[in-house]
């Protein structure tokens, strides 16, 4: 149930044999077994060498499964926080984050996509005072009703607070939820429960940096809490 259809609004494995030099060792009386030996040699190595796995490339693996999990998000009030997709994703360079009068939203010549705050106004009902990512169709139906755990991937100046809200613009907002930053990439989280559709106006995620400050959005996801 992965979303990314809104519209933007802003701007060999290499076989090689060792060198086998076959010296004078052979005079020409066996040559003919010679050559039947060498390529049974020749074969072995083949399949020796087909059999391991190549070395570099293993490590490579490794190193990218270990920079996976430390990129995702640490759900710890999940049972399934090891759930590799979420039911809702968005990543800076993705369509479908707006900016309101109160937050602008800039992207940087590094492609990084940066928020400002702008006013004083901090609503977290409608679409939000913040940036926000509109949430609609089968997403909005999925969420309704559900308990919904949050993550968002951002970065900002130290000791500055960042706040997000989740709205349904039609039944009730999860009001906003205030995180101090560290100043380095950090995950903020936060659980809702989603009230069920009345009228249905899209849900909103807003995103709200503090007066006179600025955040670089990595990402949000967005999972469904399992049902015990």
């Amino acid at each position: 149930m992965i979303n990314r259809a809104f519209a933007p609004t802003f701007s060999s494995t290499d076989w090689s044999f060792p060198d086998m030099s076959l010296s004078t060792f052979f005079d020409t009386r066996h040559w003919i077994n010679a050559s039947f030996a060498v390529a049974a040699i020749g074969l072995t190595a083949a399949c020796s060498d087909a059999a391991q796995p190549d070395e570099t490339t293993t490590q490579s693996a490794k190193t990218q499964t270990t920079e996976l999990a430390i990129d995702a998000p640490v759900v710890t009030y999940r049972d399934n926080a090891g759930q590799a997709s979420p039911d809702y994703y968005w990543a800076a360079g993705e369509p479908g984050l707006f900016a309101t009068i109160y937050t602008s939203v800039n992207q940087s010549p590094d492609g990084q996509v940066i928020l400002t705050r702008l006013a004083e106004e901090r609503s977290s009902g409608g679409r939000t005072s913040g940036a926000y990512l509109e949430i609609t169709g089968a997403d909005e139906q999925a969420f309704s009703g559900q308990t919904i755990d949050i993550s968002v991937k951002l970065q900002g100046p130290s000791g500055s607070d960042v706040d997000v809200a989740y709205s349904t613009a039609d039944n009730g907002n999860s009001d906003w939820k205030t995180f101090e930053l560290t100043g380095e990439p950090q995950w903020v989280e936060f659980s809702y429960d989603v009230p069920a559709i009345v009228a249905g106006n899209n849900d909103y995620l807003g995103v709200l940096p503090a007066m006179g400050s600025a955040v670089t959005l990595y990402s949000v996801r967005i999972f469904i809490r399992p049902q015990t």
